[in-house]
């Protein structure tokens, strides 16, 4: 899943004629004056590298994603291919702001610490509590570690519980579907890890359910760790 971060109006044929230049490709590329001092209410994107004037983005990082991606004029492709092709720099762009596990990682549930904390998502490892996972009259338990990717089974089922200011959220993978009448989703997105690797987030509170692509509810939940006298 790629983010989408452009706003098509923006990428729309302009009624009149390129006449100002970027200041990040260099090329006349802005129907208005970016530098005139004006506010400006309405972004415009440059008709050769996209950049959006009128949205604080890093100028040197965009030309380097648009640089990296081709470097090709924008607004010399029909619209569709044009939007694609932004989303194409967007994506590029976004990959420079923030640390993106490789297919390799991704392959093996293996990553670096940076993945969740870029986030600020707390780890936290508590040997009183356990995760508990139960589908289909199996259960298994865990080590409550946060910020863990822990897989259930080989055909893409996983999940990890983060901290995000102290609420609980469990990350399930695109082998799990949203359910309207199970477990509630929040709307939180962080970008390395919904690219790839999470389809949704949701509330666990103490339990949260989700619906497989099997068809089966799995029950995750969090327990005290039962310590024998």
């Amino acid at each position: 899943m790629e983010l989408q971060i452009g706003r098509y109006c923006t990428l729309k044929d302009p009624e009149q004629k390129a006449q100002y230049v970027c200041s990040v490709c260099s090329n006349v590329g802005l129907v208005s004056n970016p530098s005139d001092g004006k506010n400006w209410h309405n972004a415009e994107a440059c008709q050769w590298c996209g950049f959006e004037w009128g949205i604080k983005r890093d100028e040197k990082k965009w030309y380097d994603a648009w640089m990296a991606c081709g470097g090709e004029r924008l607004f010399d492709k029909p619209y569709k291919e044009r939007c694609e092709y932004f989303n194409q720099i967007a994506n590029q762009y976004m990959r420079s702001l923030v640390y993106m596990p490789t297919k390799e990682e991704i392959a093996k549930l293996s990553f670096d610490d940076r993945l969740f904390s870029q986030y600020g998502l707390e780890h936290i490892l508590d040997r009183s509590k356990r995760i508990v996972v139960e589908y289909n009259g199996v259960r298994t338990e865990h080590e409550f570690e946060t910020n863990k990717v822990i897989k259930i089974h080989e055909d893409g089922a996983f999940f990890a519980i983060c901290l995000d200011h102290g609420m609980p959220l469990l990350l399930a993978s695109y082998f799990f579907s949203w359910d309207r009448s199970l477990s509630e989703r929040v709307r939180i997105a962080y970008f390395a890890l919904n690219s790839e690797l999470f389809e949704g987030v949701y509330v666990i509170g103490d339990r949260c359910q989700i619906r497989g692509k099997d068809n089966i509810v799995y029950t995750i939940s969090i327990e005290k760790k039962h310590i024998s006298g």
